[in-house]
Parts: C-alpha cells; sequence; structure tokens
C-alpha cells in the first residue's frame, strides 16, 4: 500500500472513530433531554431542580457534539499530501510507533496494512519534539530515547 493510500484510510479511520463519538454524545444527550421532560421542576438541591439539573447534562453533551463536529471539519480538510516535518496530517514512523497527526481524540489505534497508528493532536509534546528532525535523529521522551524512522 503506498503513502497515500495510507493517509486515506488514517483519515478514514480518524473520522469513523469521531463520528462513532458523535453519535455517543447524541445519545446521551437525547437521554438528558428525556429526563429533563420527566420533572416538573421539583427542587433536588437548594439551587437547582431535577429538571434544572438533567437540562444542564444536556447541554454538556451538546458541546461535546459542537467542539467533535469542529475536529471533524479540521479532518476532512487534510490534504493527502506529501509531509517532509511532523506536522498536521503528517505520518510519522518511530522506532516507539507510528502517529498519524490529527487529532488527540481518537482512543484507539488506527490498524492499516498491520501497521497500527495513533492519531496524536499537532501541539503534543513528542509532535513538537520531532518537528524539526531529520530522519534518524534521536529525541527523549517517555523516558527513552524514540529515534525518526520516517515522515510521509
Amino acid at each position: 500500500m503506498n503513502d497515500h493510500e495510507v493517509k486515506l484510510k488514517l483519515i478514514s479511520g480518524c473520522l469513523t472513530a469521531l463520528n462513532d463519538k458523535v453519535a455517543l454524545q447524541k445519545h446521551a444527550m437525547d437521554a438528558a433531554q428525556a429526563e429533563a421532560n420527566t420533572h416538573k421542576g421539583a427542587m433536588s438541591s437548594r439551587y437547582d431542580t431535577f429538571k434544572e439539573e438533567a437540562q444542564a447534562l444536556r447541554n454538556g453533551h451538546a458541546k461535546q457534539c459542537q467542539l467533535l463536529g469542529e475536529v471533524i471539519a479540521q479532518i476532512h480538510q487534510l490534504e493527502v499530501r506529501p509531509c517532509t516535518k511532523a506536522s498536521m496530517g503528517a505520518v510519522v514512523q518511530t522506532d516507539a510507533g507510528n502517529f498519524f497527526v490529527s487529532t488527540g481524540l481518537v482512543d484507539a489505534p488506527i490498524t492499516v496494512d498491520g501497521l497500527q497508528y495513533e492519531c496524536i493532536g499537532p501541539t503534543t509534546p513528542i509532535v513538537q519534539q520531532l518537528r524539526g528532525l531529520a530522519i534518524g535523529q534521536t529525541i527523549r521522551a517517555f523516558g527513552r530515547e524514540i529515534r525518526l524512522i520516517r515522515v510521509f
């Protein structure tokens, strides 16, 4: 599989994971709204009614949906182009693992062509350290030396 195809599969896997998170947040938001709808306003504490507390929970889930939507839009805008440094949209291979610089909101690694790739954000410390390195150079992270193998 060539580099272009790997990036396309990583973008697709990233979007699938993020869309799954949106669906989960929407389900939780609907459940919180349903809970709010069952209350008539009886006091649960000095300050908030049960209904207000359920609505606040729904609003929290709605905010998470909005944030995830913004990240999804950023991932959709990634150009599948060759990269020469660790930056947004780059695939970075090291002797400690493979990374897709995109977002840190994907929980599980994405497997492409038998290799696992961790999705990490462009502002993470490891990306910051790898950004200016040439192939073969090392950084110190995770309590050990990590060698940059390839960026594409």
